[in-house]
């Protein structure tokens, strides 16, 4: 969105004048974006009694989320471009709310998938359209530390997601949850009415526009970088995201831990994410990014070989907090050359991108279902601690060939 001097929209040039309560309110929306996203990793165990059937059949509503989720992130970027940042986020966020609303009193499996992925659609349109809004209205001298408190919404979300939903769960059950969830959704969407109403809209542009946008993001699926950037993003999430959806129900059906000790010992891969990145600094200056990607890789198949030996539930302390690690070091350095594939459509590449770090969790867990269903955690596990080691070492050779750098 363009802006103008008299424009309420545009930022000042000394940088003063931050929308710091339209600001919140998205990051409090974007918390429960995230919030939505992993707080059924927990209560996958109780959604299943509840309708009779296993954990990973109860798994196809973590899909059905995570599918609309990263879909639509290809689009909302463009709605923002017609309606204005503000407005999209607005009513995404308060139709997630009445999404969530509607899953608390889900009557079936079916119903509760439906409804989810309806949430998912709708929470899809906050994070990119909030950071756009960010891009448009505050001044880019400020703008790095404005997006770093912006984003603690949906780090904090995840953190909330594993752990306080595991609680809620052990107390007041998955329904509650989620409409806990969606209260906080419906609050901020109430919020944002008023600060929307303070900024311009943009001039609407023609229907066929979106869907040339859209257009031209897929278009660079036809760059051979780009190509090779997803397809590592593919196994990364797949068997590093989607796998670890279902640690929780191991440590429930095969240790019988309750579902507030399950969101505590959770809550630890989020800390080894924390951890990773207070010390990333530190570890590229001494063991450089192909240190980290092959350490990463090291972390992730040596946490999956520990939970498919571990014959006890305290061994998950360290293998969850390193499964965190691991991860993020492999994502971190995903992330950092994703900026770079397509320097010319950053803005579309990095929604590409976006769209497949959803689309394959859902992959990895839909697969990871099926073998856990009918296997066992032995295999769903041991696939996931092959495959990511090998990962790392091909990421290693893929920086050293620059082939993920973009094309010139």
């Amino acid at each position: 969105m363009t802006t103008s001097p008299d424009d309420p929209g545009a930022p000042r040039a000394d940088g003063s004048d931050i929308p710091h309560r339209a600001i919140f309110w998205l990051s409090t929306a974007s918390f429960a974006a995230a919030a939505n996203f992993r707080v059924v990793d927990t209560m996958l165990p109780a959604i299943g009694d509840t309708f009779r059937v296993s954990a990973a059949q109860a798994s196809i509503v973590v899909a059905a989320y995570a599918v609309t989720f990263g879909v639509l992130q290809l689009l909302y970027g463009q709605l923002g471009d017609r309606y204005g940042r503000l407005w999209v986020a607005t009513f995404a966020a308060g139709f997630a709310g009445f999404a969530g609303i509607a899953c608390a009193f889900a009557p079936s499996l079916t119903m509760l998938t439906i409804l989810r992925a309806i949430a998912g659609g709708m929470a899809a349109g906050i994070v990119p359209t909030a950071l756009a809004f960010i891009g448009d209205t505050v001044h880019f001298d400020k703008r790095q530390a404005t997006l770093a408190r912006f984003a603690l919404g949906t780090t904090t979300g995840q953190v909330f997601g594993q752990s306080v939903g595991g609680v809620l769960t052990a107390y007041l059950g998955w329904r509650y949850t989620f409409g806990c969830l969606a209260g906080l959704f419906t609050i901020a969407a109430f919020a944002l009415v008023f600060e929307a109403r303070k900024f311009a809209r943009p001039r609407p542009t023609k229907p066929l526009r979106l869907i040339a946008g859209t257009v031209a993001t897929l278009s660079l699926l036809r760059r051979r970088n780009i190509r090779v950037v997803l397809a590592l993003l593919f196994f990364e999430a797949a068997f590093g995201m989607g796998t670890f959806t279902f640690v929780a129900t191991h440590l429930r059906e095969h240790f019988g831990l309750g579902y507030d000790h399950i969101g505590a010992l959770i809550t630890l891969n989020a800390l080894g994410a924390l951890f990773y990145f207070t010390c990333a600094p530190f570890l590229l200056r001494k063991i450089g990014q192909i240190g980290i990607v092959l350490t990463g890789g090291a972390l992730l198949g040596l946490s999956y070989a520990g939970a498919v030996i571990s014959g006890s539930w305290y061994p998950f302390i360290v293998i969850i907090f390193a499964n965190g690690m691991g991860l993020y070091m492999l994502h971190n350095t995903m992330q950092t050359y994703a900026t770079q594939m397509a320097p010319d459509m950053r803005g579309p590449g990095m929604s590409l991108f976006a769209a497949t770090l959803f689309l394959s969790q859902t992959v990895g867990v839909l697969l990871t279902g099926f073998l856990y269903a009918h296997y066992g955690a032995v295999p769903a596990f041991t696939l996931a601690a092959v495959i990511l080691p090998v990962l790392g070492i091909v990421i290693r050779m893929r920086i050293k060939g620059n082939a993920m750098r973009a094309m010139e």
